[in-house]
């Protein structure tokens, strides 16, 4: 969606979505704060008028219309939308292109992180494919939100316990990273830095399941320490074997218990569930976790099955 302030008390929208059967659609709204009043402009029109989203700067000035004369079907009222509508907004946004038009989600993805993660299409649906994911039905779990000076970033996660981030840079105007890892920009660097000592265990814990979870399982490998991987794990494969075996694919961690007393090495027991399973007597795995924080932001860790 496009949108232009035409004078402080109206605003163009230029909208292009897709109908039930993948049609593309276009429509003007044309909006009037004053009356609160709004007029739309079919697709029709705006392929007469011959506008497009690069001239919405320029050329739009349909009809020189500066009010809209209220009647009874074009009034509307304005809502306060919340944080968590936006967040839930973003992620059923998201999910159902993935279900209607994986191309157009295949967009969403921020520059960076595509050319990194799925540098081509084809990559991106093979993720898709293996996924036993449910992307129309994606529930909003829980959220945060951080202001930075150019853009708004949404953290979500869903019923799977998956990451979203979002960074909004205007309405309908997001890019997309599907993990907190594989992309790190300075401002993460910096809230990251500027966390305690304990909550940098935690999100390290946490990026190590985040990536179990998305199935990179080479890359939580490369974080196991040497002399452990070495120890209990000499192949990629065999990690793979134990994952499968001794964890979920879809883990939820819950934080137990917290030591610094072995310093430089820190210590976290964590209880591990399958988030999907809604049972009260869901099977559940325990683990030590052991953490070192190396120079810039790396780690290494090992873990025990208690």
């Amino acid at each position: 969606m496009y949108t232009v302030e035409k004078n402080i008390n109206t605003y163009m929208f230029y909208i292009v979505g897709l109908l039930d059967d993948l049609k593309e659609y276009k429509l003007i709204v044309k909006l009037d704060k004053y009356s609160q009043t709004f007029s739309i402009y079919s697709e029709e029109y705006i392929e007469k008028k011959g506008y497009d989203e690069t001239s919405i700067e320029n050329e739009f000035n349909i009809e020189g219309i500066e009010y809209i004369q209220k009647n009874t079907n074009n009034g509307y009222t304005i809502n306060n939308i919340t944080d968590e509508i936006m967040a839930r907004y973003y992620l059923y946004d998201y999910g159902n292109k993935v279900e209607r038009n994986i191309e157009s989600a295949y967009k969403l993805l921020e520059k960076e992180y595509k050319e990194k993660k799925y540098p081509t299409l084809q990559k991106y649906k093979e993720y898709i494919e293996k996924s036993d994911k449910r992307y129309q039905i994606l529930e909003l779990k829980n959220y945060s939100v951080k202001e930075y000076d150019n853009y708004t970033k949404f953290i979500c996660r869903d019923q799977y316990g998956d990451t979203y981030i979002f960074e909004d840079k205007g309405i309908m105007d997001y890019t997309l990273k599907l993990d907190n890892y594989t992309v790190i920009n300075d401002e993460e660097i910096e809230d990251y830095n500027n966390l305690k000592t304990k909550d940098k265990i935690k999100t390290n814990i946490t990026k190590f399941f985040n990536m179990i979870n998305m199935g990179d399982y080479e890359l939580a490998y490369e974080l196991l320490d040497e002399k452990f991987k070495q120890s209990q794990f000499e192949t990629v494969e065999k990690f793979k074997e134990y994952i499968n075996s001794k964890m979920f694919k879809h883990n939820k961690v819950k934080f137990v218990a917290y030591s610094s007393e072995l310093s430089p090495i820190y210590v976290y027991k964590i209880t591990l569930k399958d988030i999907t399973d809604t049972n009260e007597n869901v099977q559940s795995y325990n683990y030590k976790v052991l953490v070192k924080l190396l120079q810039n932001n790396k780690f290494v860790m090992s873990f025990s099955q208690e």
